[in-house]
C-alpha cells in the first residue's frame, strides 16, 4: 500500500481518468468505492486522484453531479 508521499505507479493516471469518466456517467456509483476499486483494480490514492480529477471536471463546467 502506497502513501501520499510515495510517487504514483505506472499508469495511476490512466485508471484515476478511467474512474474519472466512470463516474460523470454513472456518479451514484461513488456510494460503493469498494466495489468501484475492485472493478478498477485501483488503489486508495488512484480514487484520490480519480476524485480531484472529477472535481476538475465539475469546476471546468465538463457536467454537474446528477446523484
Amino acid at each position: 500500500m502506497t502513501d501520499g508521499n510515495q510517487p504514483p505507479h505506472e499508469g495511476a493516471s490512466d485508471v484515476a481518468e478511467k474512474i474519472a469518466q466512470h463516474l460523470l456517467r454513472n456518479p451514484c456509483d461513488l456510494i460503493d468505492t469498494t466495489r468501484l476499486m475492485r472493478h478498477f483494480r485501483a488503489s486508495v490514492p488512484d480514487v484520490q486522484r480519480a476524485l480531484k480529477r472529477l472535481e476538475q471536471l465539475f469546476s471546468e463546467g465538463e457536467k454537474e453531479p446528477a446523484c
